[in-house]
């Protein structure tokens, strides 16, 4: 199946791949996830301050994934020929 993508898009998710690489290398996500699983822990006593320590480092971590690798809001179905699906409702039918 030919890539119909534009020049600048297959240049931008090879971007966005590479980036994303590299924020797994670094080890944001797994830091964040550490960070949530610390304060979910009902066995563990954190004190006031180290609380609000986690708190700004977890925020700064989501910062730059959400930075990077922005929330994707749509989806973009394309046919095995590259066509954009069509959705095709029924007619509604008349209520007696």
């Amino acid at each position: 199946m030919p890539d119909t993508r534009t020049r600048a898009q297959q240049n931008r998710a090879v971007r966005q791949e590479a980036l994303r690489a590299q924020i797994a290398a670094q080890g944001h996500e797994s830091y964040a996830v550490e960070i949530i699983t610390k304060l979910r822990d009902v066995d563990t006593d954190i004190d006031s301050a180290m609380v609000q320590r986690y708190k700004v480092a977890l925020d700064g971590h989501l910062a730059l994934l959400k930075k990077y690798i922005p929330d994707l809001k749509s989806t973009e179905l394309t046919s095995a020929d590259g066509e954009p699906f069509q959705l095709i409702m029924p007619e509604p039918i008349a209520r007696l």
